[in-house]
Parts: structure tokens; sequence; C-alpha cells
């Protein structure tokens, strides 16, 4: 029998507030160098620089840490009967954050569905990009005894091979 497999990758927005914090940080970065080498010049001196540098070094390397751990993708793989949600972080770190069995499954439907009405109290788990392009579908499952929203941006091949398994559970949007 042949398996069924689809897989996601999706790029969730950087939140405004980690955006704020990079660029504060940065330009705080631009405006200490500057500084220094200004007053070094000034001075006819690398004693400022070095004296400096350390403080120059450190605002570096925390706004190559932001840059870097802010870029975030999720990765949604459905192979046979299983739903794998993984966390990448900047491309590299890569982290199985929940595995949903389809037979677990409640109701898979667009986020905003008069049948999803019902399960709005639920808290949500949010795995989408929130891109106005790409249609939230909701899954309410069982996450660790507790009955959770699971959000989510299902490709087509996904859907088809859910429609599958799920059947009257699935409502496409």
């Amino acid at each position: 029998m042949e398996s069924l497999y689809a897989e996601v990758v999706v790029k969730p927005k950087q939140s405004l507030s980690k955006r704020v914090i990079v660029t504060i940080v940065t330009i705080f970065l631009v405006l200490v160098t500057i500084s220094a080498v200004r007053l070094a010049f000034w001075q006819g001196s690398l004693f400022v620089i070095s004296c400096c540098a350390p403080m120059v070094i450190a605002i570096g390397a925390i706004t190559w840490y932001f840059n870097k751990s802010s870029k975030i993708e999720y990765e949604y793989i459905y192979c046979d009967d299983t739903i794998d949600i993984a966390r990448i972080r900047a491309k590299e770190k890569r982290k199985n954050i929940l595995r949903v069995e389809v037979e677990n499954i409640e109701l898979f439907a667009p986020a905003d569905a008069k049948e999803m009405e019902q399960y709005n109290s639920l808290s949500a788990v949010d795995y989408a990009s929130a891109k106005k392009e790409n249609p939230i579908y909701a899954m309410v499952t069982v996450v660790k005894g507790k009955k959770v929203r699971v959000l989510l941006e299902p490709s087509k091949k996904m859907l088809d091979g859910l429609s599958i398994k799920l059947g009257r559970k699935l409502i496409r949007g």
C-alpha cells in the first residue's frame, strides 16, 4: 500500500517587539562604534578604541544572536496517520514540538469556519505564519491530556491526504 506523505514549511512573521529590539540594539551599536572611532581620531589614541572594543563586541554579539534566533520556521510533515510539527531556528536547529495521531483529531477545519465556533473557548497553539494569502486551519485534538486548537497552514496535498483518513472530520474552506 502506498503511504501518504506531505511536507509544508511555513515562515511566520517576526513579532514587532523583536524587530524593535533588534533595531534599537543595532542603532546603539552603530552609534557607539562611530563615537569610539571619532574620539580615537580626536585624541589621536587607540586607547579609546581598546576600551570600547569589548562593549562593541558584546553589542554586536547580542545583535547577531537576536537576528539569528528570530528566524523561525515551522515544518509540518504528514505521513500516513501522523502529523509532526517541528520548529526550525535559523535553518539549523530543528526541534519536534508536536506529534498528532490522525485518529485523535476531533475536527480539522478553517479557523474561521462556523463548525469551529464551538471550540473557540479552547486554548490555541499557533504554528501558522499569519500571512493573509495562506488559509489558516484549526485542528482540534488532545495535547498532553488537554483539548486544544492547533493553528496551521496545510498544503493542498496535505488536505487531500487528510481527507482520506479524516472523512467528515475535515472541512475544506
